[in-house]
């Protein structure tokens, strides 16, 4: 590779890391988005989270990384029968932590984080047009679906309680309330038996 191209590979992966989007990298650099991205995708290292994926678990994650919804990366990456059958494993999926930070650290590696998302976002919360305003807002409630978002901080009071009362202190001792029945064979029961042998 020429010293030329190895310098434009990587003012175009240090323009990524800031932040820029593809279209911008490739008009300072005079190449196409594709082209762009192309040399990106040969660059960019792999996470090693995807390592303890499955084949079918990275496909997964790489779709979603490209941009399908997670039901259509699970159609194209699993086999399955159903586009119901996609939407459960999809969930499924979702949960596992390796490919939650598969996923994270993708975004990371192309710039996506989501501070930097949050801040895309609002610029169009923002815009003056009230479709793409409107849009933003509906795109800007789904962050609310982030783990993180979910947590709920409870405070709650304990108060002690003596349970020494309910703790088994060994053989009752009371025994003068309990019946006793005697069950030793008399002299006529031990007779009869002895007749039947």
């Amino acid at each position: 590779m020429e010293k030329e191209s190895v310098d434009r590979n990587q003012r175009i992966l240090q323009l990524r890391r800031e932040g820029k989007s593809i279209r911008q990298i490739g008009k300072e650099v005079d190449l196409s988005g594709p082209r762009v991205h192309k040399i990106l995708k040969r660059m960019l290292p792999r996470p090693e989270s995807m390592e303890r994926l499955t084949k079918k678990e990275q496909n997964f994650v790489l779709a979603v990384i490209e941009g399908k919804t997670p039901t259509n990366a699970v159609l194209e990456s699993h086999d399955v029968n159903s586009r119901e059958s996609a939407k459960a494993l999809q969930k499924t999926l979702l949960k596992k932590d390796d490919i939650k930070l598969a996923i994270s650290e993708y975004l990371q590696i192309y710039g996506l984080t989501k501070g930097y998302r949050v801040k895309k976002l609002k610029s169009h919360v923002d815009n003056r047009d009230p479709i793409i305003s409107l849009r933003a807002l509906d795109q800007s409630w789904r962050l609310d679906s982030y783990p993180a978002s979910n947590v709920n901080i409870v405070s709650v009071n304990i108060t002690p309680v003596d349970l020494s009362r309910y703790l088994n202190k060994g053989p009752k001792t009371e025994t003068a309330a309990e019946e006793v029945i005697d069950i030793t064979p008399t002299k006529n029961e031990d007779e009869e038996k002895h007749k039947e042998d």
